[in-house]
């Protein structure tokens, strides 16, 4: 599971004076899940990790998987790196993502990228609609 991190998370959160609160998780079915989620700063990680109480992978892009700590953390936890200059090796990544899913893996994707600098969203990648829907996973 996502202890470690979830700990992280919850330090870094409280820290900060920050409280999340999540709501409508009672209206969810089965797992697996693919969660596809707005991102605008580093703490929308935190707190991801603080409110899911149940194990998922990241799909994140490759260059935090050579980072120290971070990228350490993401390898150990067989999380998924993306290479979004690459399309080919992205297409393989959604595929890894579909297979762990079959599996009954939840993920996480950001699928607009990384946080905006400005008050207008970034543009949607089209990796997360490769993704397929949980009740077609076999």
């Amino acid at each position: 599971m996502n202890r470690l991190g979830r700990l992280w998370a919850v330090i870094n959160l409280k820290a900060c004076g920050i409280k999340v609160s999540l709501e409508g998780i009672e209206n969810v079915s089965e797992p697996p899940y693919i969660f596809m989620c707005n991102h605008q700063s580093a703490l929308d990680i935190f707190a991801l990790l603080s409110a899911l109480r149940l194990p998922f992978k990241w799909i994140a892009k490759k260059e935090l998987f050579s980072m120290p700590f971070i990228g350490w953390a993401l390898k150990i936890g067989k999380n998924i790196p993306i290479d979004r200059q690459n399309p080919r090796k992205a297409l393989m990544s959604m595929n890894e993502a579909a297979l762990r899913i079959a599996e009954g893996a939840n993920v996480v994707i950001f699928p607009k990228g990384h946080g905006a600098r400005t008050a207008t969203c970034c543009p949607l990648r089209q990796g997360g609609s490769l993704l397929p829907s949980a009740p077609e996973c076999p």
